[in-house]
């Protein structure tokens, strides 16, 4: 995936970088042949102030080093030296005004001179020793350039990040939105390019809400709706079965009541789905203690556990505050421990324990059921699936609900296959409360 913040930063560091690099070059270009002409200014103006002197040239005090002198030479009319500042150098005479370039024992000099009726002044200086200069000069005026380049990167670096910051806002706001988004995104402090955007994922999450409430509402009074006419029928059947020749269709009034049964819980289960998948308030803090919500749960499985002959109970548990709503954690639980009791044999057992794992608490819970294939592992979360275990009459919704509480509550759930005894082993990690603000 590309970033749209890197390459805008990786094309404005480019092109700052070369426009940069081209104002070092231009600058280092330009200064550098400035001291070229203020040498020769001052070669001009030396050798016109020693033209004024009558008398001889005093030595230099202090003595100038050879490579940072300026030689002086002065002539007669006939070419006689008068004068010079140092012995070594053998300039050659002229006898134009002006400048010019000299060659002295390999080593090139910019000199000027002065001719007049009885005497030639020249002022020269080494090539080497102006390039110097002239480098030197133009690397002083190049250096804050230089210097601001990298600076520049940190201000873009620092520009990019504010300019992006609206969208980072708009993007935690997305993530954290949950399945129903009651307000819509703001757009405040958004660039008026990324607002149209806004307002259609606006629209999308009104119509999402829309549709997510004619959902709930469908499932909700269709549940609701069914419970009356199923209360009813289970109070006809029982009547039924009291009837006078109600004996000898004994069997058939038993498939019926537990049809009506199985109606009757695939509603509540309907229902308790709808709630599992109902969005929360993220800004709430949940917490619950789990070893009500574990009593709560073994006490309303036991009479299914006793009439089935499982033997169901708690072999281990701690005393724990865990960070979840506790009717996500009781509908999972519940539908864990519910499916475990309808799909192991009589004589069998369920076990439920508890224990604190790392910065988490792990609920497990074992049966001595058949398993589940291990194909068939992820599948048992969709919606209807009942895998290999389909011997219960269940409508296949129990770990559906699990799955979707999970969700809403920071769980995780995971399913394994035990060997010895063979069984399933359901594990529930529950996250600690949050610590208080």
């Amino acid at each position: 995936m590309k970033s749209l913040r890197a390459r805008l930063a990786l094309a404005l560091f480019l092109l700052l970088t070369a426009v940069g690099i081209a104002a070092v070059g231009a600058a280092f270009l330009v200064v550098e042949s400035e001291p070229d002409e203020l040498l020769d200014d001052q070669l001009r103006q030396i050798a016109m102030n020693v033209g004024d002197v009558a008398r001889p040239l005093p030595p230099p005090d202090p003595p100038i080093e050879a490579d940072d002198a300026i030689l002086i030479v002065i002539r007669d009319a006939t070419g006689r030296i008068i004068r010079r500042s140092d012995d070594s150098v053998d300039l050659p005479a002229t006898q134009k005004t002006g400048f010019s370039d000299e060659v002295v024992k390999g080593e090139g000099w910019r000199s000027y001179a002065i001719v007049t009726d009885d005497r030639v002044i020249q002022a020269a200086q080494r090539e080497q020793t102006r390039d110097e200069l002239a480098n030197e000069a133009a690397i002083q005026a190049v250096a804050p350039i230089a210097i601001l380049i990298p600076l520049s990167w940190l201000v873009l670096g620092v520009l990019v990040t504010r300019l992006f910051r609206p969208l980072e806002r708009l993007t935690d706001e997305l993530r954290e939105a949950q399945a129903e988004h009651d307000s819509p995104l703001s757009t405040e402090g958004l660039p008026s390019e990324i607002v149209p955007l806004v307002e259609q994922v606006n629209g999308l999450l009104a119509r999402q809400n829309e549709l997510l409430e004619l959902r709930k509402r469908f499932v909700s009074d269709a549940s609701h709706q069914l419970r009356t006419p199923l209360a009813a029928l289970q109070l006809q059947v029982g009547n039924l079965a009291r009837a006078p020749g109600a004996q000898a269709v004994s069997g058939e009034i038993a498939e019926i009541r537990q049809g009506i049964l199985r109606m009757s819980r695939l509603t509540s289960q309907l229902l308790d789905l709808a709630r599992a998948e109902a969005p929360h308030d993220p800004s709430v803090s949940p917490s619950t203690d789990l070893s009500a919500a574990l009593r709560q749960v073994i006490e309303t499985a036991l009479p299914l556990a006793d009439e089935r002959g499982v033997d169901l109970g708690v072999v281990s548990e701690i005393d724990a505050t865990v960070g979840c709503r506790e009717q996500d954690l009781t509908a999972a639980l519940m539908n864990v421990v519910d499916n475990a009791v309808r799909y192991t044999p009589s004589g069998g057992s369920v076990d439920v324990s508890s224990a604190l794992a790392g910065d988490r608490v792990e609920i497990a819970v074992r049966d001595t059921g058949p398993g589940v294939a291990e194909d068939e592992l992820e599948r048992v979360f969709e919606r209807f699936v009942r895998a290999g275990r389909a011997t219960s009459g269940g409508a296949g919704l129990g770990l559906a609900i699990v799955k979707a509480a999970a969700a809403r509550s920071g769980m995780e759930v995971r399913l394994e296959n035990a060997a010895e005894p063979r069984g399933l082993r359901v594990t529930i990690s529950l996250p600690l409360p949050a610590p208080a603000a």
